[in-house]
């Protein structure tokens, strides 16, 4: 009789690739541990609220605007670049 598994080495191998790849594909309470972190460390709107600040790069227009609104500026100074150089 014929053995139906003459390349039983072969097997264990592939074998081995398969289970590599079911334990990198993921699951569904591995998706939700995900979402429940990205939740955990997502920003509220009230942390976002700093984003719709008209913002003004300019010196001289934020002086403008301060006096016509009687507000003070916020001057934001840097001696480097916070990104780093390129």
């Amino acid at each position: 009789m014929t053995n139906p598994w003459p390349n039983r080495a072969a097997l264990a191998p592939i074998a081995g690739m398969l289970f590599a790849i079911a334990a990198l594909s993921p699951s569904a309470s591995r998706a939700d541990e995900l979402a429940d972190r990205a939740a955990v460390i997502k920003p509220s709107a009230r942390e976002l609220a700093w984003l719709k600040i008209p913002w003004v790069l300019d010196l001289n227009t934020a002086q403008q605007t301060a006096k016509a609104e009687a507000r003070p500026i916020f001057l934001w100074v840097t001696g480097d670049d916070p990104l780093g150089r390129c």
